[in-house]
């Protein structure tokens, strides 16, 4: 009897301590035991609760879940590893155009962002090269065939006055600017200016 009175003292005290603990303890413990959705639940005004979130977001992101953490976790930095993971498999599947609205600022998108360039140059779309990716490898090279076109129609201009305005055109066009045809602009108007000037 006398034991049966110790343990049921014994259990009191420990329950009496175990209700004792503060929200912050008990928030701390179910952490510590992995259990964030807990934590999120039952305490999200914890200062535990910002990586409980985070932490989910990482489990979530080893389990493949990448849109719930965009629609749930958004604020974690599992939030851009999700981005890239969705804008890879959107690469494997050749989904470029869904790349670049969604993910413009992944990894995927830069290649996404050079396919879709190449296929417009290939299929003799520079116009729109130029103005959607003038800075893509495809786009430079555009920028170089038009400007080289550009400074045969000038350089063919009758009269050197003429030639001149043309080439000065082109030599403050964006278009051009940081192509080889830039520097060749820039070389043929100095030997004009320098003929004018005799």
């Amino acid at each position: 009897m006398k034991n049966l009175i110790w343990f049921i003292g014994l259990t009191a005290l420990i329950a009496g301590i175990i209700g004792c603990a503060t929200p912050s303890e008990r928030a701390q413990k179910l952490f510590k035991s992995g259990e964030y959705e807990q934590v999120l639940t039952r305490y999200p005004n914890e200062p535990i609760a910002q990586e409980a979130r985070a932490k989910l977001a990482e489990k979530l992101l080893d389990e493949g879940e990448y849109q719930r953490i965009l629609d749930e976790f958004a604020d974690t930095p599992s939030a851009y590893h999700a981005k890239e993971r969705i804008a890879a498999k959107l690469l494997d599947e050749k989904q470029y155009q869904q790349i670049l609205d969604d993910f413009p600022e992944t990894p995927a998108a830069l290649t996404a962002r050079e396919t879709v360039a190449r296929q417009l140059y290939d299929d003799g779309k520079l116009d729109e090269l130029i103005q959607k990716y003038p800075n893509s490898q495809a786009g430079k090279e555009a920028r170089q065939v038009l400007g080289e076109r550009a400074y045969e129609t000038a350089m063919n201009l009758k009269g050197s006055d003429e030639k001149i305005k043309a080439l000065e055109a082109m030599l403050i066009s964006p278009i051009y600017a940081g192509t080889p045809v830039h520097e060749t602009v820039q070389l043929a108007l100095a030997r004009l200016h320098g003929a004018q000037g005799k």
